[in-house]
């Protein structure tokens, strides 16, 4: 492994690569192929180890379309009964609550 600071190489028994030589104040490190592939398999294999240990519960379609619909109905009856109280200057106002809701069960 060879790292370069602007020009000062360090790491290596072999000395700098060329191609940091021909350009001073270059800041890289070069890995060896056999480690690289070695940190690559590394990280994939917690990628699966990861992914295959965690599940989550999704309801079916189904269920979830039939939740977004009594969300909305009960808005529509929230807001039918409440209209003599809050007037009729913002008729979605339930909506939007009603929306956020639907679209959080629903998994968007």
């Amino acid at each position: 492994m060879v790292f370069a600071v602007d020009g000062a190489f360090a790491g290596s028994a072999g000395g700098a690569h060329p191609a940091l030589k021909q350009a001073p104040g270059i800041i890289g490190v070069i890995i060896a192929p056999s480690r690289l592939k070695h940190a690559a398999q590394a990280l994939s294999s917690k990628d699966d180890m990861v992914s295959s240990t965690t599940t989550q519960y999704r309801p079916s379609p189904l269920l979830r379309y039939s939740i977004a619909i009594l969300i909305s109905a009960a808005a529509v009856l929230l807001r039918l009964n409440l209209t003599p109280l809050i007037g009729v200057q913002t008729p979605y106002i339930l909506f939007f609550p009603a929306v956020f809701l639907a679209a959080w069960y629903g998994g968007l």
